[in-house]
């Protein structure tokens, strides 16, 4: 199985905006603290598993690999491909990167960081994702009523029909922070419908009550849900118990010194609220690469 992770760099340097939802520098409040998060994420899945590789763009190659020196075993380029998507739809590294992908495979985030208690063989699955939240038709009230009760401003993939949407749509996705399996056939169909749902959105501007990050969940997570739910497909969890949007359930492990936990994610306001402990555990397990990337960084 091939262990990835992927990373675009238009949204990372190139925002529609400058909210924390546009992707600036990967959503973290300086540029340094997403670097610390990223090669700190990319050594410990080195501890796990033999070989990582990355999937960019030229800009990405330039960063991580020339720049930075982070020991990936594999690279490729493939991301170029996405240089006329607008920014705005962040979520179409990961996508593009699934629908190419002709083997099994499981995608790690790069602010995603396993700890010393990961049990690798949670993701040896047929298909499997990080948790499934429990209160998402909540969070997204606003965006779900302006889709349901308005014209559509989104042209939907085949499956999903405005008809489908209109009928009490209840809104349930799994968090991809972890995400792919053996089935990479149905990550292939799956990624390709949401690329080209992106594609013929691309005039689409998101507002105040349908915001760009929902946007990107309904490409990335929702239409991976309905995918799967439609073709009655298991999808095992890392994270079994469902989890509230609003609970701080990493506020342990994110305050611990050490790593003797299965693993934290730093997904949205995460990224805000403990940005700094990142650095914390890379200073501290790895000195040597904390100093040789401060040097870098900093000169």
């Amino acid at each position: 199985m091939k262990i990835v992770q992927s990373f675009w760099s238009k949204p990372f340097q190139q925002p529609h905006d400058t909210s924390f939802e546009s992707r600036m520098m990967g959503g973290f409040p300086l540029k340094r603290y997403f670097i610390y998060t990223w090669a700190l994420s990319l050594l410990q899945l080195k501890r796990h598993f033999k070989q990582v590789h990355l999937i960019t763009d030229d800009w990405g190659k330039r960063f991580f690999i020339d720049i930075l020196q982070l020991p990936y075993d594999g690279f490729s380029i493939e991301l170029n491909a996405l240089d006329d998507v607008p920014s705005k739809f962040w979520c179409a590294g990961k996508l593009h990167t699934f629908s190419t992908l002709q083997e099994p495979f499981v995608h790690f985030d790069g602010d995603l960081i396993l700890g010393d208690l990961f049990d690798k063989d949670k993701v040896k699955q047929s298909l499997v994702a990080e948790f499934k939240y429990t209160d998402l038709n909540n969070v997204y009230h606003n965006a779900l009523n302006e889709l349901i009760n308005k014209d559509i401003w989104l042209e939907l993939p085949p499956y999903l029909t405005r008809g489908s949407l209109y009928k009490n749509l209840v809104y349930s996705d799994y968090n991809m922070g972890i995400i792919g399996g053996y089935n990479y056939a149905i990550m292939n169909a799956y990624a390709t419908s949401s690329m080209n749902m992106i594609k013929n959105n691309l005039q689409f501007t998101p507002n105040t009550t349908v915001p760009v990050s929902f946007i990107n969940c309904f490409i990335e997570q929702y239409c991976f849900y309905e995918t799967c739910s439609a073709q009655q497909l298991a999808v095992g969890l890392c994270i079994q118990e469902p989890i509230e949007s609003n609970y701080d359930y990493q506020k342990e492990a994110l305050q611990n010194l050490n790593m003797n936990f299965d693993f934290v994610h730093l997904h949205n306001n995460y990224k805000l609220n403990y940005y700094m402990q990142p650095e914390i555990w890379l200073q501290r397990f790895y000195p040597t690469e904390h100093k040789r990337i401060n040097e870098i960084i900093f000169n």
